[in-house]
């Protein structure tokens, strides 16, 4: 087992120094074990809730098994930013989405994947580094996830219009 008391800052010197560390952490991110029994002392208390773009929008499923019709043709970019949070909000309370965590060290931010294990708690995985915290919301918005509004830059409207348009309009005609 690893100490992520010792990896995880010379990890970060060496991103900071201009160094590639990609193997290193998809060495270190082998190893949850490390990382679930590292971060369960450590205070992850800045962090989002996530989905993928196929959870969000049903993209597997019929959605009008979900919702009547008229609650998701023609909706207004309003509308459709309102309809989108409340799916990230139910998708949260069901537990069926992961949360980013996200600590500062150094000058960069690590970021942790968050999966909850009920009764057993958030079980840990994906060790990211970044420059930013900003940088790695980039990251996984590129990546296809979806998250809590809070960060309206990541997703304007026209951004969250086009992706509902293309994952649930289009399967309405």
């Amino acid at each position: 087992m690893k100490d992520l008391s010792i990896e995880l800052p010379m990890l970060v010197e060496r991103f900071e120094s201009g160094f590639d560390v990609a193997e290193k952490l998809k060495e270190l991110n082998q190893d949850e074990e490390s990382i679930n029994a590292w971060t369960i002392d450590q205070d992850l208390y800045d962090f989002i809730f996530a989905t993928d773009v196929d959870s969000l929008f049903l993209v597997g499923d019929n959605i009008l098994d979900y919702f009547e019709k008229e609650e998701v043709i023609g909706l207004s970019d309003e509308e459709i930013r309102s309809w989108v949070a409340n799916r990230i909000e139910t998708l949260a309370y069901a537990d069926e989405m992961p949360t980013f965590h996200f600590m500062e060290l150094n000058k960069s931010v690590v970021s942790f994947r968050g999966e909850s294990h009920g009764q057993a708690g958030i079980h840990f995985s994906d060790v990211a580094i970044s420059r930013s915290k900003n940088d790695r919301l980039k990251e996984l918005r590129d990546l296809g996830y979806v998250f809590d509004f809070g960060n309206f830059e990541f997703f304007p409207d026209e951004t969250l219009s086009a992706l509902y348009h293309k994952y649930v309009s289009e399967r309405l005609n």
